[in-house]
């Protein structure tokens, strides 16, 4: 199973939910049942998104932190590729 973050959360409980999702993980028993993470944003196109109100530009402090909290547990990533700064994400 992938655990789902969703973009219209704010930001602390972005960071806090991966640390959270993480720890869950490490917990489990015989095998995961977490198998990782989906981002479902926070950089989501607000002209696209359901949801608009937590919508952002990439901000390269912000996807640091959220690489390093969530490293090697994040699997998937939803967002928009148009996005100015979007590429920080794959340097």
């Amino acid at each position: 199973m992938l655990a789902t973050i969703a973009y219209h959360v704010e930001w602390d409980k972005i960071i806090s939910g991966i640390q959270k999702i993480k720890e869950a993980a490490a917990r489990c028993k015989y095998g995961s049942v977490i198998a990782g993470i989906h981002m479902e944003g926070p950089y989501i196109n607000p002209k696209y998104g359901s949801i608009t109100a937590n919508a952002r530009n990439p901000d390269s402090d912000e996807i640091k932190q959220i690489l390093k909290a969530g490293e090697g547990i994040i699997k998937q990533r939803t967002l928009s590729p148009e996005l100015p700064g979007i590429n920080v994400l794959y340097s």
